[in-house]
């Protein structure tokens, strides 16, 4: 029942059907799987399939807990990124970053992509736990190796301040999977002066693509090009 909801779903080799993967997490969850009840609070806070409902939600997942998810021969890595999502975010349980971040490692380690972004995350700015910059690159890297764009963008944008061609590079690859602010920021790099070959008009491009995303500065900066391509052409000599 667990790997036939998560199939469903994320519509893997099958129909996203939200409801369908509801009534399977709950089925099994009902049975006493604890890693079922996992995916069905997290269902069920972000009100996928279902109406939205915190408190219920938070009593799943305290089951889910007591059930022992974490020694359910079953539990998938990503059940394990879950539960630290919703410690992380107070979302379904109470907010508790040490506990988060203790889901995240055992998550992060049996490589899920979502736990490796997430744990670098709490490393890189300290919560939960200490600041420790060189981890969070290494769990950030193995994320974005897995194409991970939120990942990718983060390396984009802890490398670009001290080289421009390596943010650009990571920016690159998170903008391709249509990461709105990733676009954006490709077009500031081509647009940079660090760069060794600026491109205005790939930077106009990336520009374009991030507002047809629904970035509005993207849109703000557009403007802006084009009225001083406009104002440009206007006081333009011939001799």
């Amino acid at each position: 029942l667990l790997e036939k909801g998560i199939r469903v779903l994320n519509g893997l080799n099958t129909t996203l059907d939200r409801v369908a993967a509801f009534y399977l997490f709950s089925k099994a969850f009902l049975r006493g799987h604890a890693t079922s009840g996992v995916f069905l609070a997290r269902m069920i806070v972000l009100g996928l399939g279902v109406e939205k409902d915190e408190s219920l939600a938070h009593q799943i997942a305290l089951q889910s807990i007591e059930l022992g998810v974490e020694k359910d021969a079953e539990c998938s890595p990503h059940a394990m990124w879950a539960m630290g999502w919703m410690l992380m975010s107070g979302i379904g349980l109470t907010n508790n970053d040490e506990k988060a971040i203790e889901w995240f490692k055992k998550s992060a380690q049996l490589g899920d992509p979502d736990a490796q972004n997430h744990l670098a995350s709490m490393l890189r700015f300290g919560f939960g736990t200490e600041r420790n910059h060189a981890e969070a690159i290494r769990y950030l890297k193995l994320a974005a190796g897995q194409g991970h764009a939120d990942a990718q963008f983060s390396l984009g944008s802890d490398l670009s301040g001290t080289d421009v061609e390596s943010g650009l590079r990571w920016y690159l690859r998170a903008a391709l999977q249509e990461h709105s602010i990733a676009q954006l920021k490709v077009a500031d790099c081509y647009l940079s002066r660090s760069l060794k070959k600026r491109n205005e008009m790939e930077a106009l491009t990336w520009l374009h693509r991030s507002v047809k995303a629904g970035n509005s500065q993207a849109q703000e900066l557009v403007n802006e090009l084009e009225n001083l391509e406009f104002r440009d052409n206007e006081t333009e000599v011939y001799w």
